[in-house]
């Protein structure tokens, strides 16, 4: 409508022309000039303005805030535009918040021979080195990333006018009016960029709470989406996976398919656990069984199980060269009742262990390594209490020593 009117589109006549008059004011010096004689400080809004803003009661009652959202985008509607630009572009939060349209430019001919081509400089700083890039994008119809950003430029372009007209001036992309302005003077704009995370999160948070359909868009959700649906070419795996599990929806929606694939691939690593104190050749592999003596002697022992081949390991068909800690995880290694005592002093080892070493270091190094130990001495799991308590009877000092040189990395190769 003001751009209808600065164009001559509406003149006085027209029965839009007071309301657009009274905005073409606003948006270009930010104020109302006119004034009650008795107050300078009130502003004077025509009736027929009042009235169009409340069409039913009094409109002296009320605030002039829809005169503003008539203008200017509003937080809820900023929020949206950030939330489209993160689903659509694959945006992170602080990429979107932070750009500025001297980093958008247009590229093509502007002939009508093509599309719209949009060259948009980004900067994330945590990727160092790397941390400025360009992309290039073309308006291929409503949902294409160049035809978002035009639409978010003409959404926030009156803000900008408006307070570059008024000394304020932002090249901001995201900006809008700060958030709960209800008053009939100056309106206040917000630089999304400026606000900081927290009141970011609160705006779209408030927004979600606006479209209860729409509860499910949060930024990281929004770009899990598009970095593992959308483009998912363009991250690793492990950037994949990050997002993935951090959402909470889908860490519930994968955990039946995760138990799943846990049990089908168990047994491919996981040592053999036999509650026997010896093994039979049903307990062996086709190919192992010629080792079944010597599984059964002792002669196999590494220093928590018997190996059924240590000189292929099950990944590298090669030598084996890791760390006995690790024979729990290995589809060769057969855990008996015998090695329950020397199991048992290596879970004590761990136990002091664990009171003795910073948190940070326990849970990166060794916490991992006792689950799997004390899931071998839960009774009746993989053997009864009653052997689980004659094992810790029996510790003798020759396991508690090799527990300790086990820990030391003694035999490590």
């Amino acid at each position: 409508m003001v751009e209808a009117l600065r164009r001559g589109e509406i003149d006085e006549a027209h029965p839009d022309f007071t309301y657009a008059q009274f905005l073409d004011e606003v948006s270009s010096t930010g104020d109302i000039a006119r004034r009650f004689p008795s107050d300078p400080t009130k502003r004077i809004v025509p009736i027929s303005v009042a009235r169009r803003l409340y069409p039913t009661g009094n409109p002296r009652a009320r605030t002039m805030f829809p005169l503003w959202a008539d203008l200017y985008p509003t937080t809820s509607e900023i929020a949206a535009a950030l939330l489209g630009l993160i689903i659509t572009c694959g945006w992170n939060l602080s990429v979107a918040t932070s750009l500025t349209t001297d980093e958008i430019s247009r590229v093509d001919a502007r002939d009508g021979s093509e599309p719209v081509h949009l060259r948009v400089r980004l900067h994330k700083p945590r990727r160092g080195p790397e941390s400025d890039w360009t992309e290039t994008y073309s308006d291929n119809g409503p949902r294409s990333k160049a035809r978002l950003l035009q639409t978010v430029l003409g959404l926030t372009e009156g803000v900008r006018q408006t307070m570059s007209d008024t000394g304020r001036e932002t090249n901001a992309l995201l900006v809008s009016l700060a958030k709960g302005f209800m008053g009939l003077g100056e309106p206040p704009f917000m630089v999304l960029g400026d606000a900081g995370p927290r009141t970011v999160m609160n705006y779209l948070s408030k927004w979600r709470d606006e479209h209860p359909e729409l509860d499910f868009a949060t930024p990281r959700a929004l770009r899990s989406f598009f970095t593992t649906r959308v483009h998912p070419q363009g991250h690793s795996l492990s950037t994949n996976l990050d997002y993935n599990l951090k959402d909470p929806t889908v860490r519930k929606a994968i955990q039946p398919v995760v138990a799943s694939a846990l049990e089908g691939h168990y047994k491919d690593i996981q040592a053999r656990v036999l509650a026997a104190a010896s093994a039979t050749l049903g307990d062996l592999p086709e190919r192992h069984r010629n080792a079944l003596d010597e599984v059964n002697s002792g002669a196999r022992d590494t220093v928590v199980a018997a190996c059924l081949d240590h000189n292929h390991h099950p990944d590298t068909n090669e030598p084996c060269r890791a760390s006995f800690l690790t024979c729990f995880t290995c589809k060769n290694a057969v855990v008996l009742k015998r090695h329950l005592p020397r199991i048992t002093a290596l879970h004590d080892h761990l136990e002091h262990l664990r009171t003795v070493v910073q948190p940070g270091v326990w849970s990166d190094r060794f916490a991992m390594h006792h689950s799997r130990v004390g899931s071998l001495l839960q009774p009746d799991r993989h053997f009864s209490a009653a052997d689980i308590g004659t094992a810790r009877h029996s510790i003798t000092d020759l396991d508690r020593e090799r527990a300790a040189r086990l820990m030391n990395r003694i035999w490590d190769a």
